[in-house]
């Protein structure tokens, strides 16, 4: 008797919107191509979506997948288990080179994905769950380079951490996504010049969100977006056109309840129904073709004139040459423009750009009369740009008739604004004598701070010239007289002066280390015994216990008639600092030759303790030199910071910038301390001194001489700087931003004019040859103005 075998199929399947998390999975959930499901008895199956059909909480899908007959179509509920760690108790890394894993050992590796021979981690399926990862490192001598989670399939960085590392423990951590045979792992690159870098007790461990075996949806959803799909390389319309276009002439009629007359009848016969989705150009005698593709960019001694010489006729679209001709006899034309720029303030730039203004778009107005709000309307920045270019002109009308018609500015930039990034010039030419200050400050994004590093150092001392050791067992000096105290140290000072960790220095990120340095300065007055042991320890006190911190000076004899000062140190690193902590110094005496105590001798003016930070508090910054210009010919192109401080702060992943010279006339720095390509430096307040930047190099080398060297961070100009007698101790780095509000133009708003103004094209459209006063009616009646 033959077996009848039975077909199992899948016909289709639905996943809701919100998941049992209350995520919103429905930017993937629209555009997948394929969903892969876990069964128990079949594995990872991969079902092909042929049709989604979209429902007010959910999505069907149909697929036609043909499960083998032995299946039971029983799908697994549970999520996978991603735990992994792996360790190295330590590596070698020569200057100049890589480590990506070699010699990692794994103690934990639940889906066996851990290749231990390379010392990465593959992915065999791609969860949908978010992966912690966490990495430490134990620097045992100092490097500059990098150190993070690597994505060595699309040779990414997932984490990094760039510094110059010193002898202590560096942790990393982030969450992310991993996919499908994407290999993952640990990167070290040692970018110094010379020297090689030990790194101890390498640790490396994966963990996740949600628990394994916890009841979730663990369909994998492919392609899986995290972000809109409108932005996404999914998106295989991105950069064209995706929004209909609506005709300003013919309206859309409704047929919802006949086919003789419109619903929309009387809406139609008032001009208030809605426009029809029709392309205008449709119906003209250019249907094929986009206006703007119709004309020419020329070279002629006349416009929409016969030439009377060859003319050289450029094909052009947007700036894009197509190809050139020659012709005598021929009128060439001009592309025109379809819109204008309603403008409600113009003001001059100066000190960021001398001679030259920016004049803020209210509304971009097309030949339709329709209205674009820049920066809320998402094509508003190119409407901007494609209507406002760098060279060309435009002219300039106001309601102020003593401004005339026919009044032209020079566009520098369209769309653009411009930010300081660094500068030490307080005044220039236009508002008094230009002036440079001769030192700047760097803050953090901490707004309870106005330094990178705040002050929490502290002095202190014993009031009085002298005061008494009148104890056999240790006790506090009363350090009841603050000599210097550090501008943020809040109450960190208790009532008899022992130094306080609070949460203030808690809060401070940058500061890694405190080093209380005990200064004692001894005098003996009795002649009798002959001398006497002198015991000096810094101690912690917490919760009303005491420790002892230091060894102390046991072995300091002190005899009659002696004055002796000596110091000692503790260094207190980040992680031992407990909010109400108290540090102080403690002092006992006993006799030389027996138990027999003698008081009298004392301690005196400068005992002190000394409360210091590492890094130390955010100093004025030299301006002097902090740029350097190599005479060197391979490098006449280069400026170079030496100074280490500001390196560290170049280098630094934290938010710093400069803090605002007071007075100076210039734009609030918002921008982190960081150049970028395109960013101009200006010297001497001059315009004819102006570099931009090609290129930095954050971990380069300046070389004073052939046998010096100087960490340093490179920026490559655009021209040769060094040589031609610069003052480049005074300076300026601006940057140009993106912004559809503004147009930067040469030159200032015409002289005795006030706005509104209205700023159109050279070259324009027919339906844009309205007077400014139309334009503030029409605007008026939309409710705009």
């Amino acid at each position: 008797m033959a077996t009848t075998s039975t077909v199992r199929k899948v016909t289709y399947i639905k996943i809701n919107k919100i998941d049992e998390y209350g995520n919103d999975n429905t930017l993937s959930l629209q555009e997948l191509t394929s969903l892969r499901i876990v069964f128990s008895d079949l594995g990872i199956v991969n079902f092909p979506i042929a049709t989604i059909t979209e429902y007010p909480t959910y999505y069907l899908y149909s697929t036609n997948e043909i499960l083998p007959n032995n299946a039971t179509s029983s799908i697994d509920n549970n999520v996978l288990d991603y735990r992994f760690s792996a360790s190295l108790s330590s590596t070698s890394l020569p200057f100049g080179s890589l480590w990506s894993g070699s010699g990692l050992v794994s103690s934990i590796d639940a889906r066996s994905y851990f290749n231990s021979t390379e010392g990465n981690y593959l992915f065999g399926d791609t969860p949908n769950i978010p992966i912690q990862f966490t990495a430490s490192f134990t620097f045992v001598s100092s490097m500059n380079g990098n150190i993070g989670l690597y994505d060595f399939s699309s040779n990414n960085y997932i984490e990094i951490l760039s510094a110059a590392f010193t002898n202590t423990t560096y942790t990393i951590s982030a969450s992310f996504y991993p996919t499908e045979n994407s290999t993952y792992g640990l990167l070290i690159e040692n970018e110094d010049v010379v020297g090689s870098v030990t790194i101890n007790n390498i640790q490396w461990k994966f963990t996740q969100s949600i628990a394994p075996s916890s009841s979730t949806n663990i369909t994998v959803l492919e392609p899986y977006l995290t972000k809109n799909f409108e932005y996404s390389d999914c998106n295989v319309l991105l950069n064209n056109a995706t929004n209909l276009e609506y005709d300003p002439n013919f309206y859309k009629v409704n047929y919802d309840t006949g086919l003789l007359v419109p619903t929309n009848q009387q809406q139609i016969l008032n001009r208030t129904a809605e426009f029809a989705p029709v392309k205008p150009y449709n119906y003209s005698l250019n249907a094929q073709v986009l206006p703007r593709y119709v004309g020419t960019r020329y070279s002629s001694d006349g416009v929409n004139n016969p030439s009377t010489t060859n003319v050289k006729l450029i094909l052009a679209y947007d700036n894009i040459n197509y190809g050139t001709f020659t012709n005598k006899n021929t009128a060439p034309v001009k592309n025109l423009k379809t819109a204008l720029a309603y403008i409600d303030w113009w003001g001059g730039w100066p000190p960021e750009k001398m001679d030259a203004s920016g004049a803020h778009i209210k509304y971009i107005i097309d030949e339709n009369g329709e209205t674009i709000t820049p920066n809320v309307t998402n094509y508003s920045l190119y409407a901007n740009q494609g209507t406002f270019i760098s060279n060309e002109t435009v002219s300039v009308t106001n309601t102020n008739q003593i401004t005339p018609t026919s009044a032209t500015r020079n566009i520098f930039r369209g769309a653009t604004r411009i930010e300081p990034i660094l500068y030490n010039q307080l005044r220039h030419y236009e508002d008094g004598p230009m002036t440079f200050t001769g030192s700047i400050r760097f803050t953090d994004n901490n707004p309870n701070s106005s330094a990178v590093i705040q002050d929490f150092t502290a002095e202190i001392q014993p009031s009085g010239s002298s005061r008494k050791i009148e104890s056999s067992i240790f006790s506090g000096i009363f350090l009841d007289e603050i000599i210097d105290q550090g501008a943020n140290i809040g109450t960190a000072l208790d009532n008899v002066n022992r130094y306080t960790i609070t949460q203030a220095l808690i809060d401070e990120i940058s500061i890694n280390s405190i080093t209380l340095t005990a200064t004692i300065n001894v005098i003996t007055y009795e002649p009798n015994p002959p001398g006497i042991y002198l015991y000096a320890v810094l101690y912690k006190n917490e919760s009303g216990n005491s420790t002892q911190i230091t060894s102390g000076n046991d072995s300091v004899f002190l005899p009659y008639n002696t004055t002796k000062t000596f110091t000692f140190s503790k260094t207190i690193p980040r992680a031992d600092w407990v909010v109400g902590q108290e540090y102080g110094i403690s002092l006992r005496t006993n006799y030389l030759s027996n138990s027999t105590y003698y008081w009298g001798s004392g301690v005196s003016v400068p005992t002190s303790l000394i409360v210091s930070t590492t890094p130390v508090a955010s100093p004025p910054i030299s301006t002097s030199n902090l740029f350097i210009s190599s005479s060197n010919a391979n490098s006449s192109s280069f400026l170079f910071i030496t100074n280490s401080i500001v390196t560290q702060y170049y280098r630094s992943s934290q938010f710093i910038q400069q803090v605002d010279l007071s007075g100076s006339l210039f734009n609030s720095i918002s921008s982190n301390f960081k150049f970028k390509n395109g960013d101009e430096f200006r010297f001497e307040g001059d315009e004819s001194k102006v570099f931009m930047i090609k290129k930095v190099n954050e971990n380069a080398y300046y070389y004073p001489s052939p046998s010096v060297s100087q960490s340093a961070v490179e920026i490559e100009l655009n021209r040769q700087i060094s040589g031609l007698g610069i003052n480049i101790s005074e300076f300026l780095v601006r940057r140009y931003v993106d912004d559809a509000s503004m147009i930067l133009l040469d030159g200032f708003q015409p002289e005795n004019s006030t706005g509104p103004y209205i700023l159109k094209p050279e070259f324009t459209t027919t339906q844009l040859n309205n007077n400014i006063n139309t334009y503030i009616e029409n605007l008026t009646e939309k409710g705009l103005l």
